[in-house]
């Protein structure tokens, strides 16, 4: 999930100093081709323990299309972290790959244990295939 948006933000950098869009977030959008979820009816989605926060917290998408999950239907956000102040919703394929990046993460019997990207609280995330 991260690595092709990876490959086509360094393949594309060279670009960011002409982009003609003003915001950071617009140039990101228009570098790697994608639209960035965005709060809805002015509220702040990205609040933490909030009622809108339903995007994951590491890739922002609402839903991985089913190319991107490798299954037949897109998947929503499915692990959440258990800090009652957090609370914060995930991807299990954006929380593998962003535990699997962190070296303090331990991974026992197919189960991964690390940070959570958001509180540093534990968390954790089974690999299922």
């Amino acid at each position: 999930i991260v690595a092709p948006l990876e490959q086509k933000f360094y393949a594309r950098a060279a670009q960011w100093p002409a982009l003609s869009k003003a915001s950071v977030r617009e140039k990101l959008e228009e570098l790697l081709e994608i639209k960035f979820a965005s709060p809805q009816n002015g509220a702040d989605s990205c609040t933490l323990g909030s009622q809108n926060a339903v995007e994951c917290g590491i890739c922002y998408a609402y839903e991985l299309d089913a190319w991107e999950s490798g299954d037949k239907a897109p998947k929503v956000p499915s692990v959440a972290c258990e800090y009652s102040k957090c609370a914060r919703m995930y991807h299990a394929e954006c929380l593998l790959e962003w535990l699997r990046g962190l070296s303090t993460t331990r991974e026992s019997f197919g189960l991964y244990l690390g940070e959570c990207p958001y509180c540093s609280n534990i968390i954790s995330v089974k690999v299922t295939k």
